[in-house]
């Protein structure tokens, strides 16, 4: 790096020195972070910040990296190995600055370092960072926003839920093939037991869900099942056939469906037993 460059980034970190003395706060756009004196877009990026911009620098690491300390001064925390709950701060809230760099094989020579802070609002939430690491064409300035909404983070949160009862719910059912009742409700003899359907219905609805497929016409299963003590005929149609019994905990459900299963072209029957509660 030209040493003509050193005086005019310090001269920036003392105007923002000046700015803190005047109200600074943490910048809650990415157009209101500053850039090194001598950066330029990398690539044919525009001049213009956005959401995800990288820039490229003269200085060294070391340099850019004090010169973003300097700017962030008054909110700057070192980075102690756990990273803040954005979404947990109140609506409003900015969090402190966090630093956290790293050094090469020497222990003084910064390789890397990344500034990062989070502001909450109704809704969601942003993540600012920007990072400040080596290249072969120079020093990149990557200045990135990344928003998230509260919404998807609860369905995120509710597909990783699903996810894992589906997977533990397969382990379970997997073992079952030899079982010839279930939920005390005979298992059609000319049936065969899917475990992986099973599953995935149990994690859907959120109780045991057990899923047979048959070679036999739908109305053949039916018959079976209609003939079952204890069990009533609650619809009947073509295609579509639902029995129900009174069963400990609630009602025992079996609904025999005429229809082709995805994955097994033999199959044309779907037969579903469940206990639908109260």
């Amino acid at each position: 790096m030209s040493t003509r460059l050193l005086p005019v980034l310090f001269l920036w970190a003392a105007l923002f020195s000046h700015a803190w003395a005047e109200g600074f706060a943490v910048p809650q756009n990415t157009a209101d972070i500053p850039l090194p004196p001598d950066a330029v877009p990398a690539g044919n990026r525009g001049k213009e910040l956005s959401d995800a911009a990288e820039y490229i620098s003269g200085a060294s690491a070391a340099e850019i990296s004090e010169f973003y300390k300097n700017f962030f001064a008054p909110y700057l925390i070192e980075f102690d190995g756990d990273m803040p709950v954005y979404e947990e701060m109140e609506e409003g809230a900015v969090s402190g600055v966090i630093y956290a760099p790293v050094y090469y094989e020497d222990g003084r020579t910064l390789k890397s370092a990344s500034f990062s802070w989070g502001n909450r609002f109704k809704g969601g939430w942003a993540v600012f960072e920007v990072l400040v690491s080596e290249a072969a064409s120079g020093r990149i300035v990557k200045i990135s926003r990344t928003v998230h909404s509260a919404a998807g983070k609860a369905a995120a949160a509710a597909d990783e839920s699903l996810s894992a009862l589906y997977g533990a719910k397969l382990k379970e059912f997997a073992k079952m093939e030899d079982v010839k009742v279930f939920l005390g409700v005979p298992k059609y003899p000319n049936s065969v037991f899917l475990p992986e359907r099973s599953a995935a219905m149990t994690a859907e609805n959120g109780r045991d869900t057990f899923v047979f497929g048959s070679m036999d016409d739908a109305l053949i299963a039916a018959d079976f099942y209609s003939a079952l003590p204890g069990f009533e005929s609650v619809e009947a149609g073509d295609e579509v056939f639902i029995f129900r019994a009174s069963g400990a905990g609630g009602y025992l459900s079996v609904v025999v469906t005429g229809t082709s299963i995805e994955g097994e072209p033999d199959l044309i029957t779907e037969i579903t037993v469940m206990n639908t509660g109260a």
